[in-house]
Order: C-alpha cells, then structure tokens, then sequence
C-alpha cells in the first residue's frame, strides 16, 4: 500500500507541478491582457477625447458658417437696399433732365417772346409816353383828343 500511495503521491506531485506551471501561464497571460487592457483603455480615452475636440471644431465650424449665411444673407440685403436706391436716383437724374430740358426749352420761348414783346414795346414807345403824360395832365380834354387818334396796326 505505501507503494500505491507513494505512486499517487507522485502522480499528484506531477499533477500538482503540472497545475503550477498552467497557473503561471494563466497569471502571466492575465497580466498581458490587463496590460494591453489598460492600454486599449488608455487609446480609447485618448481617441474619445480627439472626439470630443473635432466635435467642438465641428461646433465652432457650424457656428462660423450661420455666421456667415448671415452676413451673406444681409449683405445681399444691403445690395438690394443699395440697388433699389441706385435705381430711385437713377429716376430721378432722368425726371431732373426732363425737367432741366423741359425749363431751358420753356426759357428759349420765353426769351424770344420776351425779344418780341420788347421789340413791340420799343416801337410803341412814343405813343406809350403821350398816353402817360395825358393821363397824368389835369386837362380831360386832351384825353378825348388822344382817344379818338384811330390805331394804325
């Protein structure tokens, strides 16, 4: 019986060497992956945090371009504020020449209306004066003289 026992002592020896021997494989393999764990762990934070930052980029970008379809959009606002003006004066340049040629055109008539009356005025001039001493002469008789000169034009 010692025999069998020191057999099996042996076989559990080797099994028991055996067992050791898988073990600190397991615990090396386990301290690998906890290794490479808190590697990948350490990637990720890293990775979630370039993330973070790009979305804040994307954020700010966002903003910049409604921003900028803004100032796009007041921009063309302000050009056609400006245009619709641009075309008012642009009427109203065109209604002053109208009225500029309409006013030189009027003045030409005038003064050649003007040239004729004061031509008709010279000519009776003469008889102008009689009249006006006449009428401020006390003497009506002379006013009935006048009256009846007949009126040769």
């Amino acid at each position: 019986e010692l025999s069998t026992l020191k057999g099996e002592h042996s076989k559990c020896e080797d099994i028991l060497s055996l067992n050791q021997k898988c073990l600190e494989k397991l615990q090396q393999e386990n301290a690998d992956f906890i290794t490479k764990h808190e590697a990948l762990s350490k990637e990720i934070e890293e990775l979630k945090s370039k993330c973070d930052e790009q979305k804040e980029m994307i954020s700010d970008k966002k903003m910049s371009v409604e921003k900028y379809k803004v100032e796009i959009i007041e921009t063309r606002q302000s050009m056609d504020e400006q245009n619709k003006e641009f075309q008012d004066l642009q009427q109203q340049l065109k209604e002053a020449r109208d009225e500029i040629n309409f006013l030189c055109t009027t003045n030409e008539d005038l003064c050649n209306a003007n040239e004729k009356l004061t031509t008709k005025l010279e000519k009776y001039q003469p008889a102008n004066s009689l009249l006006n001493s006449v009428i401020l002469g006390d003497d009506k008789s002379e006013i009935s003289a006048i009256v009846a000169i007949p009126n040769n034009h």
